[in-house]
């Protein structure tokens, strides 16, 4: 029983082209940058304001990983082509280069989140108090205490 036509020829060229790993890595982000801020907004077991934060920071992961997984691999070749143009094997060079920084892509989703994310989410955190504080009423309660009438009982 041999491999079906279909299958060996999508994996021939899953194994020839890097643009196969970037449609790949930005469909992950893609869906996980819509699917997990809206299972994070479902789950009724915790506190609603946060799974607003988790889902915020969830959404704010894959809008920075989607531009790195779908420019730095595609950059990278190109720059690569533009280094060895006159070398014999560099369509090879390219290739290599992409899929390598795919790899280093995906290392540096979280560095590069940690820096965006970080003022993005204190400025939400900020904004979500201020609100708290501006609807919150306030507890005054007056030293003095009107007294007209007369006084009934002891």
């Amino acid at each position: 029983m041999g491999t079906p036509k279909l299958t060996e020829k999508i994996f021939s060229t899953m194994g020839t082209s890097t643009k196969c790993g970037i449609v790949v890595m930005s469909a992950i982000a893609l869906f996980k940058g819509i699917l997990r801020p809206i299972f994070a907004l479902q789950d009724k077991k915790s506190d609603p304001q946060t799974r607003k934060y988790t889902a915020m920071r969830e959404g704010l992961t894959e809008v920075a990983a989607l531009p790195l997984y779908a420019t730095l691999p595609i950059g990278a070749g190109w720059l690569a082509g533009k280094i060895f143009k006159n070398h014999k094997a560099v369509h090879n060079i390219k290739l290599n280069t992409s899929f390598a920084v795919l790899g280093l892509a995906t290392m540096a989703v979280p560095v590069i989140c940690n820096k965006i994310q970080a003022p993005i989410m204190n400025a939400y955190k900020n904004r979500v108090e201020a609100k708290k504080a501006k609807l919150t009423p306030l507890n005054y309660q007056s030293t003095y205490k009107y007294n007209s009438g007369m006084k009934v009982g002891s």
